[in-house]
């Protein structure tokens, strides 16, 4: 079948049943029909990702984006994928013309903000995740878009900033949470207190890493000793 959807669902079911020679003769198929929406590239790399292809994922998004070049929701889509697999360059340039295309894209300017955290460039995090900070921001990456701006402004030790956009946050159980306000407390000198969120944090964060990880991309390091990072 020439058919991406179908060819993804049997190649899922050959995965599941160990067919090598199946798993690679679908991903070939896939390969060739290529990408034709924002939707189908994103099952593609999970696909290519799931079977240890990562050069197939890399190719099918490069063909995609050179076949839509205008298309703001492939270049976010590349954007992410360059920001997990560590290619912050190519990541950058790909969620900047994301929104170069739709200055409206929530979504690519969280991830920009998520990726100056990630390089310690809290100025620059601040700049993109203020893009998403208003009205219109889903209600699906809100909670993400504040925890950025919180986490950006303890980096510029702005505190009272951090714990105002803390405020606004609804899931106040998250991992992340947690963290950033382990952190403004042991900034003000409230060892006790930093050291108890802090401890959350990491439990949080041994039961749900695999959760988190899709959710929070930019989760600092948390030791394996809460009372080392009190310290810290």
């Amino acid at each position: 079948p020439e058919n991406v959807d179908l060819l993804l669902r049997i190649g899922r079911i050959r995965h599941a049943n160990n067919d090598t020679a199946k798993v690679q003769e679908t991903a070939d198929k896939l390969l060739q029909l290529g990408a034709q929406s924002a939707k189908e590239l994103v099952q593609l790399n999970s696909f290519f990702l799931l079977i240890n292809q990562p050069n197939y994922a890399l190719t099918v998004l490069k063909n995609a984006i050179a076949l839509r070049p205008n298309d703001a929701a492939m270049r976010q889509i590349a954007g992410r994928y360059f920001f997990r697999h560590g290619q912050l360059v190519e990541a950058e340039e790909s969620l900047k013309d994301s929104l170069r295309l739709a200055p409206a894209n929530h979504a690519a300017a969280i991830l920009l903000g998520q990726l100056y955290l990630s390089k310690g460039e809290a100025d620059h995090a601040v700049s993109a995740l203020k893009l998403a900070d208003n009205a219109d921001c889903p209600s699906r990456l809100s909670n993400r878009m504040r925890l950025g701006l919180a986490q950006a402004y303890v980096e510029q030790s702005e505190l009272q900033k951090a714990k105002e956009k803390l405020a606004e946050v609804n899931n106040t159980g998250s991992v992340r949470f947690n963290y950033i306000w382990g952190q403004i407390q042991l900034l003000e000198n409230a060892y006790d207190l930093a050291l108890q969120s802090l401890i959350v944090a990491k439990r949080k964060f041994d039961t749900l890493r695999t959760k988190d990880n899709e959710t929070v991309p930019h989760l600092p390091q948390l030791p394996d000793d809460p009372k080392l990072a009190a310290q810290q």
